[in-house]
């Protein structure tokens, strides 16, 4: 017999000798339903940081983990709770340049569902992350829908929703703190879910 893959629409189709099949999962989360995950690559340090809504508990904290990819397999540091409060739309960006740090930007519903962002640093020796203190980069209730993307020259921008409404603002670090820009409205109204990328061609943001 031959190898054989199931379809979407419930057929199968044997597998060709180019066909990449994944043999190894890596699991961060084994205590219940973890949503509003996102992750990106330290490149200084060669690790990934995951961050997510923790169902540990009940009590939906948000958390990260360091990822060190060995061969075809992940190896975990310890998780950290970076906000003990219930915590969704989580985005995480690597500043590279001369900071070399991650920024998670996520929504707080310990303060009134407000925009919060936080600085961790990785270090690749244990695989552990620790983080500064955590700036209000929306003050407003109803923070949704954060996206970021790293820009170069040290700077990332943030983009959210509040009152269906679309905002962008600059975030740049100082040490282990973040700190932000004005506040730019990007559309009025009607709008549930954001996205964003940086052509680095041109230095444009969309």
């Amino acid at each position: 017999g031959v190898p054989v893959v199931v379809n979407k629409d419930g057929s199968v189709s044997a597998v060709s000798n180019d066909t990449q099949i994944i043999t190894n999962t890596s699991m961060v989360e084994t205590s219940g339903q973890s949503t509003y995950s996102d992750a990106d690559y330290d490149s200084h340090n060669d690790r990934i940081v995951v961050a997510w809504k923790d169902p540990t508990g009940g009590n939906q904290y948000g958390a990260a983990i360091v990822g060190e990819v060995k061969g075809d397999t992940i190896v975990w540091g310890t998780k950290v709770v970076f906000n003990s409060a219930q915590t969704e739309y989580i985005s995480v960006t690597f500043f590279s340049g001369s900071h070399n740090k991650m920024f998670i930007a996520y929504k707080n519903d310990g303060d009134s569902a407000k925009g919060w962002g936080i600085v961790g640093t990785v270090d690749p020796s244990d695989n552990s992350i620790t983080f500064g203190g955590a700036i209000k980069f929306n003050d407003i209730t109803n923070t949704h829908y954060i996206n970021t993307v790293y820009t170069g020259n040290d700077k990332a921008v943030i983009v959210f929703t509040h009152s269906t409404q679309v905002f962008a603002k600059i975030v740049t670090i100082t040490g282990t703190t973040p700190a932000y820009g004005g506040q730019v409205g990007v559309l009025g109204s009607e709008v549930y879910a954001t996205s964003i990328s940086y052509d680095t061609v041109n230095s444009r943001i969309w």
